[in-house]
C-alpha cells in the first residue's frame, strides 16, 4: 500500500528525514482513521508538503498502534523514542489531545524526484492519504493521481 503523508515545510522534518535523524513517525488522531491501523510493514510512505509536491519516501519497517487509555502510554513512547521521532515540546503537547496513535519505524528513506501528485489538497495538518497499490486512488472525493516518471 502506498501512503501520502503531509509534512509542514516550515518544520525541519524534511531535513531530519533526509539526514537520517528522524527515523520514526508518530501520528495521532481523534477518531479511528488513517493512519491508525492502516499502515503495515513493507508499505511505502511518500512525504509531501502543502503544495502536493513529493520530496521523500520511506519504507515502513515496523508499526505500533496504541490508544490513549491503553497499556502503552504516549508519555512512555515519547520518552523512549524522542530522538528517533524528533518532535518538539509544542507538538508533543498537541498530541495529548488525541485518542489514537501510530508509531511508524521508517527505513530506506530516499529523495523522490520521480513522483508527481495532481489534484491533492491537504485540508489539515494531520492529512494522511491512502493511495493504494494502483496509480490512482480516491480519498474524501478528491482524485489523487500518482505519476511515476
Amino acid at each position: 500500500m502506498n501512503h501520502i503523508c503531509y509534512i509542514n515545510s516550515r518544520t525541519n522534518d524534511f531535513d531530519y528525514l533526509r539526514e537520517g535523524k528522524k527515523t520514526m513517525l508518530l501520528r495521532g488522531v481523534k477518531q479511528k482513521k488513517a493512519p491508525y491501523e492502516c499502515v503495515f510493514p513493507g508499505d511505502r510512505i511518500y512525504f509531501s508538503d502543502e503544495t502536493g509536491e513529493i520530496h521523500l519516501s520511506s519504507e515502513v519497517g515496523s508499526v505500533l498502534n496504541f490508544t490513549r487509555h491503553g497499556k502503552i502510554s504516549l508519555k512512555d513512547v515519547l520518552k523512549k523514542h524522542r530522538d528517533e521521532i524528533q518532535i518538539g515540546k509544542n507538538r508533543a503537547r498537541k498530541l495529548k489531545k488525541k485518542e489514537f496513535f501510530v508509531l511508524i519505524k521508517l527505513k530506506n528513506t530516499v529523495q523522490t524526484d520521480d513522483v508527481n501528485i495532481d489534484h491533492v489538497v491537504f485540508r489539515d495538518r494531520n492529512a494522511w492519504i491512502m493511495a493504494g497499490d494502483v496509480e490512482t486512488g480516491h480519498k474524501r472525493g478528491i482524485k489523487i493521481q500518482i505519476r511515476i516518471k
